[in-house]
């Protein structure tokens, strides 16, 4: 009796599966961006067919990237250093550098805005310092000398001196040693100051002229 059943169709059944492309280039370089891939549904014959074939949940075709945070890049200054001068206008300076967030100094070109200044004038009041020496005014009566007087050297900005006469005893000496009575020839020591530093000394001859 011939056979009532044969075999067909034995071509295996069609597959289908999810095939994904490789990520693409972030859309930034930090902060987060994203980045995109191509995903298909595929037959296991290598055929794009419609995504309705695949089962189960289709991949994602993008996503974030790069999420660290960029860089912010600021000046930074130094404290102030020490004034060139005392008094009459000088030149102080400061170390200013463009550093990154993360401390790192880099190139100057990152920074925006007006670079700091890296120096500036300093002490700019005139200078008062005083430095005085003791010069005979006068001679009196029997040769008897006047009480000492003294002119009184000072510094004006630019390095220009101007004098004044001072007596004895002013505040702009620090101290000096002479005859009390103005009857001998003796030595005078001068010691002048600017209020809190002394600037020079000088020692003088002076008395009775013989």
């Amino acid at each position: 009796k011939p056979t009532n059943s044969q075999t067909c169709n034995t071509t295996a059944c069609a597959t289908y599966s999810w095939q994904t492309g490789s990520w693409g280039t972030c859309s930034v370089t930090c902060g987060g961006g994203t980045q995109t891939r191509t995903v298909v549904c595929k037959r296991n014959d290598g055929v794009t067919v419609a995504d309705g074939n695949c089962s189960g949940a289709k991949p994602a075709n993008s996503q974030t990237c790069n999420t660290t945070a960029c860089a912010t890049y600021s000046w930074q200054t130094g404290s102030w250093g020490t004034c060139s001068v005392t008094c009459g206008g000088g030149t102080q300076t400061r170390t200013v550098s463009c550093k990154r967030n993360d401390g790192v100094t880099v190139s100057s070109t990152y920074c925006s805005g007006t670079k700091p200044a890296a120096s500036q004038t300093c002490n700019t009041q005139s200078c008062n310092a005083s430095c005085t020496i003791r010069h005979p005014i006068g001679w009196y009566g029997a040769g008897r000398l006047n009480p000492p007087h003294c002119i009184e050297y000072y510094l004006r900005p630019g390095g220009t001196i101007g004098t004044s006469t001072l007596a004895h005893g002013s505040s702009a000496m620090r101290s000096a040693r002479y005859c009390a009575n103005g009857q001998c020839w003796g030595t005078i020591r001068y010691e002048c100051d600017n209020g809190s530093m002394r600037i020079t000394s000088k020692t003088c001859n002076y008395g009775l002229q013989p």
